[in-house]
């Protein structure tokens, strides 16, 4: 049975290790931000995150993601329909979802999901964007291919702050340049609706572990920034 759902973004920080191995025991310093938490371990996951767009970059254009995610180890596929952070609509959407979300098969092809991506861009922008979207779909190809081996903490206090932490080989690959690129990562992200707290927790572990480099909350900005060039001859 298909679940759709309509929601907002994760809110998530991401920080590039230069030091994994000293960053790990600082990060789980018995005397530092997570001495008050409780810790569970959720173990290892690899997952494979897709960028799609057509040809003319159309859907990038307007200011929509579409994309998979699949955990190999959990053996999940969901496809989403997003909002790009920053990108403007007209004030009475503002409390619009900005992500649709579909679970699909490990075999489904999203170009088949014309009906379900379709809706998903009238969902955030009901005014629709000046072109048959159906005729578009047909033609998505993967653009951005990110993979991620992870290892996977969930973190929470008696205040209700639940924060999952992730250690991260990522690489990233750009379809368009032919260009890949490797790099350890740090990732939090809230699992919980203390928004605040979230805040001062990541600033607190920033001073805790002073060496890691903070990147941009999207996977696809970064790779973007890391593989979006020509390759030296």
């Amino acid at each position: 049975m298909e679940e759709i759902t309509r929601t907002t973004e994760n809110i998530t920080s991401i920080f590039a290790m230069l030091r994994p191995k000293e960053e790990i025991k600082q990060i789980f310093d018995k005397n530092g931000v997570t001495r008050l938490f409780v810790r569970n371990i959720l173990g290892k996951d690899s997952i494979v995150k897709t960028y799609y767009d057509t040809p003319t970059q159309f859907f990038a254009s307007c200011g929509i993601n579409i994309y998979t995610v699949t955990s190999i180890t959990d053996k999940t596929k969901q496809v989403f329909v997003q909002l790009v952070k920053n990108t403007k609509r007209i004030y009475f959407l503002s409390d619009m979802p900005t992500m649709i979300v579909k679970t699909l098969t490990l075999k489904d092809d999203i170009r088949r999901e014309v009906d379900f991506i379709e809706a998903a861009v009238y969902d955030i922008f009901p005014n629709g964007l000046t072109i048959d979207i159906r005729k578009l779909i047909p033609s998505l190809r993967q653009t951005i291919v990110i993979n991620k081996n992870r290892e996977r903490y969930r973190v929470f206090n008696n205040s209700g702050l639940k924060v999952i932490l992730s250690v991260d080989n990522v690489e990233y690959k750009n379809l368009m340049t032919r260009i890949s690129d490797k790099v350890k990562q740090f990732e939090m992200q809230l699992d919980s609706h203390n928004e605040t707290a979230y805040k001062d927790f990541v600033h607190r572990m920033s001073l805790q572990v002073p060496s890691l480099v903070p990147m941009d909350s999207s996977d696809l900005v970064n790779a973007l920034s890391r593989t979006n060039f020509k390759k030296r001859k």
